[in-house]
């Protein structure tokens, strides 16, 4: 592992620490550092997680149908990678999923489901960091 890998891991950790500090600024400032060096590196596994992470957020900030796309972009990426799921981003991915289910109709979370799924990740990543991604004023 490399020194910005393992930074961009750090960072990770820190932006779940922020999450469960209610940090919001925080949260989102340590994902998107993360998911830069994660870029950087081309560590995929990372990104997933951040992925996961900026979809956290976005449903924290009322943006669940976002929430929704980067999940599923979440997946694609997992299954590009030959890989569905690791034992450190699964709880927090099923954690939100739930939460997700649970606020938008079938047709909607299926839709942005299937949206989510159809990116690549170069359209996941801007999606995650895009000037609306509910990012600002907090």
């Amino acid at each position: 592992m490399s020194d910005r890998t393992g930074i961009a891991a750090v960072l990770i950790n820190l932006g779940f620490v922020a999450e469960r500090q209610d940090d919001l600024f925080t949260m989102a400032t340590r994902f998107s550092e993360s998911l830069g060096l994660s870029i950087d590196v081309k560590e995929r596994g990372l990104i997933a997680i951040c992925l996961v992470g900026l979809a956290r957020m976005a449903n924290m900030v009322g943006q669940p149908v976002r929430a929704v796309r980067l999940l599923g972009a979440t997946v694609s990426l997992h299954e590009s990678i030959g890989r569905i799921s690791d034992s450190i981003d699964r709880p927090d991915y099923d954690q939100t999923a739930s939460a997700l289910r649970a606020q938008l109709s079938e047709e909607a979370f299926a839709a942005a489901w299937a949206a989510g799924r159809a990116m690549t990740l170069e359209q996941a990543i801007a999606d995650a960091l895009g000037a609306d991604a509910g990012l600002t004023g907090i």
